[in-house]
């Protein structure tokens, strides 16, 4: 199933990114989850300065039809799109790089010197390492081994 669930993404993302492009739009992330027993697929998306209202009103329009026409989704889901946010997941190596300097929060699938849970400054990635300064010293945290981590701004 999550393999299925995987390839599914991938496909609605290469769906996704000419339209994202055509608006001057970056996919942040997209994801099936469960609210409330309730299928939703969640797309995030950004674009420099921020996105309005009216962008994810005229992305969820224009992508839900491509999705009708051009995707067999299994089910029933709610197509949900917005921002990500002022504490936006980092979800690529690029996503790494470019907000080096911010305060981040990064959770690992499983404990790394006995800590799964960091919170710092993000210092970059350079050969799938993520760096990040701590209050006490810096760590090296394998690309792979992250569960989860989104920047910290409020």
């Amino acid at each position: 199933m999550q393999t299925e669930n995987h390839t599914l993404i991938h496909r609605i993302q290469d769906l996704a990114q000419p339209l994202l492009e055509s608006h001057g739009l970056e996919l942040v992330l997209a994801e099936f989850a469960s609210e409330n027993g309730r299928r939703i697929l969640r797309i995030l998306m950004d674009k420099p300065g921020g996105i309005t209202l009216d962008d994810c009103a005229r992305f969820a329009r224009e992508f839900g039809y491509l999705l009708d026409i051009h995707m067999d989704i299994p089910g029933q889901y709610t197509l949900e799109v917005s921002s990500p946010g002022i504490n936006r997941p980092l979800v690529s190596p690029r996503d790494f790089e470019r907000f080096a300097g911010e305060t981040v929060k990064i959770r690992t699938h499983a404990p790394l010197e006995g800590q799964r849970n960091y919170k710092g400054e993000l210092l970059g990635i350079t050969e799938g390492q993520v760096t990040i300064k701590l209050a006490e010293r810096t760590v090296a945290i394998p690309y792979g081994e992250i569960q989860s981590a989104r920047l910290c701004r409020d």
